[in-house]
């Protein structure tokens, strides 16, 4: 958006004091402030950073904000070499660099050098990482590109010449800001600098905090990913998790991992849910939950060096590890997050079995999954994932769907006016699902519908009757999700297509888990055997 309105700086003794200035990387425009010990900026959005004058070691100025506007960039003593040593301040008068000048040479010694800024927008020149906290692009000598590495979020390569770098979104922009989500460079191997795609994103990923630095705690192959769709090898380091596909490979900080729920999925199968903030970026798509699916029978030998088995919960004494609990296991200590199993409450609700189902099955726009009521929250799979927590959710309406003989509709609507259908959820499970939720203290609306089963009569009416009764008229849509319309057209016959519907499901079995929305329990043994794109 435009700049503020024009404003000289404030002098008051030894305190200046520029007006409509922004810290790149922060949401607002603020008061950028230097005193002879210490400089800082503050916000009205209440965000602010400060720190020491001896602090600063180099300063440079760009004319790089057009309209008259510059950045003064700064590095700092602490953590040198870092991005996060990097402070960029924009929407500086050019006036106000001689102000900027002398006061940095009087009271903290350092020269505020000024980088030339080519205004061409010429694409083609040589790269250089700046002391290991900028990626720039120089051309014809002078500054055409420079992002700090601290902000990458994936990079990859495309081909044996093309690097694609995405960016973190930390959800600080504004509506009507424009951010640089990624870029793609083409790196020609020639020039100054002799070096590959391959060996430059390496050298991006080490600086950017991406890389797999010392030994692997372990390595699973072969896991079946929903999305990004394949079959990726999974490779744990103590601060970042390596996926490695056929085509891409990506790098994901522990950091970032900000949720985990592992969950039965009927017969055989089991899927470690992980949620991520932020998300993974897929070209133009985000991910903010993989969903890694398992035969909950997969087991693997043990491969884990000695003095890492203890991190896990593990012992010298387990040869063969279930990869399911395994995977948990991982991701659960280097992220520090807790791992959210099915309630037992829900399952005893759904079956007196022990090792019955935990899950309704449902659609959600036509794609079968299976919806999971937890203690907290609730959660669909597989895809797409869709979370809520209950204190979000408004209510969930039982009667605003289509009701069936054998199933049911429910539209779940969440406080900030959004809604989710889920459909032909069975009938069987109606009376369990309205217990729970009353448990749980969401508002249910029309649950007097969903526990009412719709009358049958005997035998079905064949097709042709239904058009005999009504010679001329158009039917359509008779199966199970039809319209209202044509329901109406052979009143309340019942409907051949409703007898049988298909989940792609032939069992309802289910693996009991641990207890409740708990912790996986790591004194337990594991069971042996069994945005702006530029180019």
């Amino acid at each position: 958006g435009p700049w503020p309105a024009v404003a000289m700086p404030e002098i008051n003794g030894d305190t200046l004091t520029f007006l409509n200035v922004q810290h790149v990387g922060q949401a607002g425009v603020g008061k950028f402030r230097v005193t002879p010990e210490q400089l800082g900026w503050f916000s009205s959005d209440k965000n602010m950073v400060q720190f020491a004058g001896e602090q600063v070691v180099a300063a440079w100025w760009q004319n790089a904000c057009g309209r008259g506007r510059g950045l003064l960039k700064l590095q700092l003593k602490e953590n040198r070499g870092s991005g996060a040593a990097v402070n960029r301040f924009a929407g500086f008068q050019t006036e106000d660099l001689k102000h900027l000048k002398a006061y940095f040479q009087k009271h903290f010694g350092v020269a505020v050098v000024e980088q030339d800024v080519d205004i061409r927008g010429w694409s083609w020149g040589d790269w250089s990482l700046d002391g290991g906290t900028d990626l720039r692009l120089m051309v014809d000598g002078k500054l055409g590109v420079e992002v700090p590495v601290a902000e990458l979020n994936q990079v990859t390569t495309l081909g044996k010449a093309e690097l694609n770098v995405e960016f973190q979104d930390d959800g600080s922009a504004q509506p009507d800001d424009e951010v640089l989500h990624e870029m793609r460079l083409v790196v020609s191997g020639v020039g100054d600098i002799s070096m590959s795609a391959d060996q430059l994103r390496e050298e991006l990923l080490q600086l950017g905090g991406l890389s797999a630095s010392g030994d692997s705690i372990a390595r699973v192959p072969d896991v079946l990913v929903t999305a990004p769709r394949g079959r990726h090898d999974f490779e744990f380091f103590r601060q970042v998790v390596k996926v490695r596909g056929k085509t891409q490979s990506y790098s994901i900080k522990s950091q970032h991992i900000a949720r985990l729920f592992l969950l039965p999925l009927p017969p055989t199968d089991i899927a470690l849910v992980v949620g991520l903030d932020p998300p993974l970026r897929q070209g133009n798509q985000m991910h903010q939950f993989l969903v890694l699916t398992f035969d909950k029978d997969r087991t693997m030998k043990n491969t884990i060096a000695k003095d890492k088995l203890a991190e896990i919960g593990l012992t010298e004494d387990d040869q063969e590890h279930v990869v399911s609990d395994l995977m948990a296991r991982l991701f659960k200590t280097l992220s520090g997050k807790p791992v959210v199993c099915p309630t037992t409450e829900f399952r005893e609700l759904l079956s007196k079995d022990p090792d019955g189902p935990c899950s309704c099955r449902c659609s959600h726009k036509a794609t079968p999954g299976h919806l999971f009521f937890l203690k907290r929250s609730l959660i669909f799979i597989t895809k797409p994932v869709l979370w809520f927590r209950y204190a979000d959710v408004e209510s969930v309406d039982f009667g605003a769907g289509m009701m069936r003989r054998t199933s049911f509709d429910i539209i779940v609507t969440l406080k900030s006016r959004l809604q989710f259908e889920f459909q032909q959820l069975e009938h069987g499970i109606s009376e369990a699902l309205i217990t729970f939720l009353k448990k749980v203290e969401v508002k249910i609306l029309n649950p007097i519908k969903a526990l009412k089963v719709p009358s049958q009569r005997p035998g079905p009416v064949p097709r042709t009757a239904a058009v005999q009764a009504a010679p001329g008229r158009r039917i359509q849509g008779v199966a199970g999700t039809g319209s209202s319309r044509a329901a109406k057209e052979v009143e309340d016959e019942p409907d051949p297509e409703e007898e049988d519907e298909d989940y792609n499901d032939a069992s309802s079995e289910s693996e009991e888990l641990s207890e409740d929305e708990v912790e996986v329990d790591d004194s337990a043994p594991p069971r042996q055997s069994k945005r702006v794109r530029r180019t």
